[in-house]
C-alpha cells in the first residue's frame, strides 16, 4: 500500500512551511531537492479536495511529475539553489495536477477518497475530550471540471441539497461515539470539492446531546452555526439514520452583534486550536 502520512504530520509539515518559508533566501542551497520537491507535491495544494489526507503519493505521479519538470528545463538534473528548485516545484505541480485528471488518475483518487472516507484520520490528542475525524471528501465519481482546472466531485449517493445528507452523517456520528465512549465530543469533517467546493463539519455534543452543523470557507470558519435540538432518542435516532436538521429540528446561531443579543453558537474547540496554531505559526 502506498505510504501515507498521517494528520498529525501533514498537519505539522504545513505549520512548518508557514512559519518558516519567509525565513529562507532564494539562492541558499538545497542539500536535498527532491526531498523538497516531493514534499511540497503533497502539502495538499496540488492534491485533491486542498488537503494532504487527499494526495496521490504514488512514484508514477509524483517522480513522473517532478522528473517531466526538470527535463522541460534543467536538462533532468535536479537544481542546487532555492530559488530553482522552487521553480521546478511550480512546474512539476501543473503536471501533477494534470496526471491526477487522467483516467488512470481519477479511478485512484475514486478509491483513495472511499478508503479515506470509511478509515479516516483521528486525532485524540489535540483538544482533551474531542475526538477529531478528517474523511477526506466524500467519495463518489470524479471528472475534471470544465474548464480542466481541477478534479471535481461529480456524482455521489451522499449529498442533499448541497449538503451532506443528515441521515449518513448521523449514522457517522453514532458510529464514532459508540467507537470513543469517553469523548465528550465527536467531530467529523469532510469536503464535497464540486464545482463550488465546500467544506463541511458536523459535531455531536455528548453532554447536552445536540448536533451542531458548520460550513468552513476557504481560510476561515463559518460565523454561523446549525444546532440542533436535544435529539429525541439520542444516538439511537443518529444509528438509525434519522437525524432531522431541519428548521422545526434546530435553529441557525449567530454571532452576538448587538448589546443584548443572545450568541447560541457552540464553541468549536477543535477549529480553534487549529487556528490558533496556524496563526501563531505565521507570526513567527
Amino acid at each position: 500500500m502506498p505510504w501515507r502520512r498521517p494528520i498529525s504530520v501533514a498537519f505539522a509539515s504545513l505549520i512548518t512551511s508557514l512559519g518558516c518559508d519567509g525565513q529562507r533566501k532564494p539562492d541558499e542551497p538545497v542539500e536535498d531537492g527532491w526531498a523538497m520537491a516531493r514534499s511540497a507535491l503533497l502539502d495538499g495544494s496540488s492534491c485533491y479536495g486542498e488537503t494532504p489526507l487527499l494526495c496521490l503519493d504514488d512514484q508514477d505521479f509524483v517522480d513522473g511529475a517532478i522528473e517531466a519538470a526538470l527535463e522541460h528545463r534543467w536538462k533532468g538534473e535536479m537544481p542546487k539553489t532555492r530559488k530553482d528548485v522552487e521553480r521546478v516545484i511550480s512546474s512539476a505541480r501543473t503536471k501533477y495536477k494534470a496526471s491526477l485528471q487522467s483516467a488512470p488518475g481519477l479511478k485512484k483518487l475514486e478509491r483513495l477518497a472511499q478508503e479515506r472516507y470509511d478509515n479516516p484520520a483521528v486525532d485524540l490528542e489535540t483538544v482533551p475530550g474531542v475526538a477529531a475525524l478528517d474523511l477526506g471528501a466524500l467519495p463518489g465519481e470524479l471528472r475534471s471540471n470544465r474548464r480542466g482546472a481541477a478534479v471535481v466531485l461529480s456524482d455521489t449517493e451522499w449529498v442533499e441539497t448541497f449538503d451532506w445528507k443528515p441521515s449518513e452523517a448521523g449514522k457517522q456520528l453514532a458510529k464514532y461515539a459508540d467507537k470513543y465512549p469517553d469523548a465528550e465530543e465527536i467531530r467529523l469533517e469532510v469536503r464535497y470539492p464540486s464545482s463550488s467546493a465546500r467544506h463541511y463539519v458536523y459535531r455531536y455534543v455528548r453532554k447536552s446531546n445536540v448536533v451542531v452543523h458548520a460550513e468552513l470557507e476557504i481560510g476561515r470558519g463559518s460565523p454561523s452555526q446549525y444546532v440542533s435540538n436535544p435529539v429525541e432518542g439520542g444516538l439511537d435516532t443518529l444509528r438509525s439514520g434519522a437525524l432531522n436538521l431541519g428548521k422545526a429540528a434546530g435553529k441557525v446561531c449567530y454571532p452576538a452583534r448587538h448589546p443584548g443579543d443572545t450568541d447560541c453558537r457552540i464553541l468549536d474547540r477543535y477549529g480553534a486550536a487549529q487556528k490558533k496554531a496556524k496563526d501563531e505559526a505565521r507570526r513567527r
